[in-house]
This record gives structure tokens, sequence and C-alpha cells, in this order.
């Protein structure tokens, strides 16, 4: 049995793929498996992942039609035999003392997860620096003491440890034991957030590490990939975390948590909608909440939640900000969508 596997979701990325597998068979912990999932490529992906399975025993391939991100991912975890579990995207490449570091820490420290630093690597055309995400020490935090309503308002949310997998090694017996999945794209937005939010229902204790190991490619800036479905998605994430978290008897998540969470995404939203000069796409995104009643039902959830205020504080909203988006919730509930529309095309 390896001590990791890594999943490599892969779809049309042939320009970058090899410079992922390179990184990854020149690891200084060599006792690895790498899956490499071929997401119904339509370029020379596949051909790219053959050549490199006959250079390295340690590559596993699986080809299969189109899915998403989620299903390819889900694909990998299915053959996973590693005492851990790496994901990697197929665009980005890691330094060589990752999964060492990473599987060190969590052994060490007997933690569920273990969390490195990453790097974000912009594209020529983006004219911008490389520069270091997160502000990362060496520590240990008792997610068991601490509760996870707090790790998740003091730590996830204020992206602490970034909503992303691949900055993370996590038990393939946890993941296993409980089942966990990333739910369909096609039904909700933000899988890697949502995958994290199962796991972290199971863990006891998180490692962190400030040294960078991951560089995130990051594309010219685009919403061609973000749905107009995209604020019931995300709700229809948060509803499914709320209903995951009371079967594992987190009753407190409902009352105090889900209602930031939602409020987190919500103004994740409305910075998407805010940046996008399709107005035809924005009216698409604002029309599909008319039919959301969960939309409603956390819109009055988190207009009354106290950690709500906290975390829009916590994000630089003085009072009359926090207000204010409080009104904009009211508009969206409505569906008074002209006064948004004027406000985001402003």
């Amino acid at each position: 049995m390896p001590i990791v596997s890594i999943i490599v979701p892969i779809y049309n990325v042939e320009a970058y793929l090899e410079r992922c597998i390179h990184s990854l068979i020149n690891q200084t912990l060599q006792d690895i498996e790498i899956i490499l999932v071929n997401d119904g490529s339509k370029d020379k992906c596949g051909e790219i992942c053959e050549k490199y399975a006959k250079i390295d025993s340690r590559i596993k391939i699986i080809h299969k039609p189109n899915g998403g991100l989620s299903s390819a991912r889900n694909s990998g975890l299915d053959i996973a035999n590693g005492e851990f579990i790496g994901f990697i995207d197929a665009d980005d490449w890691v330094e060589k003392r990752m999964f060492e570091v990473l599987v060190n820490n969590a052994t060490k420290n007997e933690s569920d997860i273990a969390v490195c630093n990453y790097r974000s690597v912009y594209s020529p055309e983006n004219n911008q620096p490389s520069k270091v995400s997160l502000a990362l020490e060496d520590g240990l935090i008792d997610v068991e003491s601490l509760g996870l309503s707090r790790y998740i308002l003091d730590y996830f949310l204020p992206f602490k440890h970034a909503y992303c997998v691949w900055n993370k090694l996590y038990k393939n017996e946890l993941i296993k034991t409980h089942n966990i999945r990333f739910e369909p794209n096609q039904e909700i937005y933000a899988e890697d957030i949502l995958f994290n939010l199962y796991y972290l229902c199971h863990t006891k204790t998180i490692s962190t590490t400030p040294e960078v190991f991951v560089n995130y490619y990051k594309h010219s800036n685009s919403l061609s990939s973000i749905p107009n479905t995209l604020l019931s998605r995300l709700t229809r994430m948060v509803k499914r975390f709320e209903k995951y978290a009371i079967h594992h008897n987190y009753k407190k998540i409902a009352r105090i948590t889900i209602p930031t969470i939602f409020c987190e995404q919500v103004l994740a939203s409305l910075d998407y909608l805010l940046h996008s000069k399709d107005i035809k796409y924005v009216e698409k995104c604002l029309k599909d909440l008319s039919s959301s009643n969960a939309f409603k039902e956390y819109s009055l959830k988190t207009f009354f939640n106290r950690e709500s205020s906290k975390y829009l504080k916590s994000k630089g909203f003085r009072l009359r900000g926090r207000l204010y988006f409080r009104l904009m919730l009211i508009r969206l509930m409505l569906g008074q969508n002209s006064f948004i529309l004027n406000k985001l095309i402003k």
C-alpha cells in the first residue's frame, strides 16, 4: 500500500499536463501512487498520460467520459489505495518536498488534515507577479477542543487554510469510512468547499506549515465557467452541508454557523456579478433566485444572525455597510432585480 495516492483530474490541459506530472514523479517521497483521471479530454491528454504510465509504474490511468471535476476526483477516490490522499489540478505543479513534509506533519502530529501554503502564479496575459497566498505558521489546531463551529468561523471562512483541496493532505481511512465524496458539479457550485466541510465533521486535529508547495496557475480572468444558477447552486451547497452536519449530531452548526457560511457565499457571488460585463448573465443569475425557497430561508436566518454580522465586520464592513448588505438580501428575496442590476452596473 502506497503512503499517498495523488489524484489528478484532467480535461483538455495538454499545454500544462507534463509540467504537473513531472512535479509529481520527482517527489522526494517516492512511495506514492499517481492517479491520472482523463475526464473525456478532446486534446492529447490521454496520449500524454499513457506515455508517462509506461515510464513510471506508480502511475495509474482512468479514461472516462466527461463528467466534470467532481466525477473525475470521485473516480480517483474509488481506486486510491494510499494511507493519505492528495489532490492536484492538472494545470498546477508542486515542489519536490510537498508530500514528504505533509506526511511527516500528519504522522508526527496524528493530524487528520495537513495544510501547506501555495503560490498564485498568473498567466502572462494577467501581467501580475506571483504571490504567496496564505499567512500560515507551523502549528497544530485541535478542532475537537475548539469546536467545529468555531473552526469554521475563525479559520475556514476567513480563508486562513483556503477552501481548496489541493493544498491539503487527507486520511483515506476517514474518507472511506464516512463515504465522503465530491458532490456533482451540475448540482452545486464550489465542490471543494463542500468536500472540506463534510470532512471537517470527522476531523480532530489539523497541522499547518508555512512552506509553499503548490504553484496554483491562474488563467486570464474569465466568468465563462461560472453558471448562471450561481446563487442557487451555492444555496444548495449550504443546505446539503446543514443536512450532513445535523445527521452527524452537529446541531449547533445549523443555528450558529450555517447563516454565516451562506453570508460568505452571497458576498462571493455578488463580487462575481459585480465584475461581470455580461448584463444578461447577471439577469439570469438573479432571476433564478425567484424559485429558490431555500435562498429566502437562509437570507432570513442570516439577517438576524450575530455571527454573520461579526463576519461582515471582519471583512471591513462598517455598520452602514452591514445594513446595506441586509438591504441587498431583502431586495434579492423580493425579486427586485432591477434595483440590484442598477447597483451592480454602477
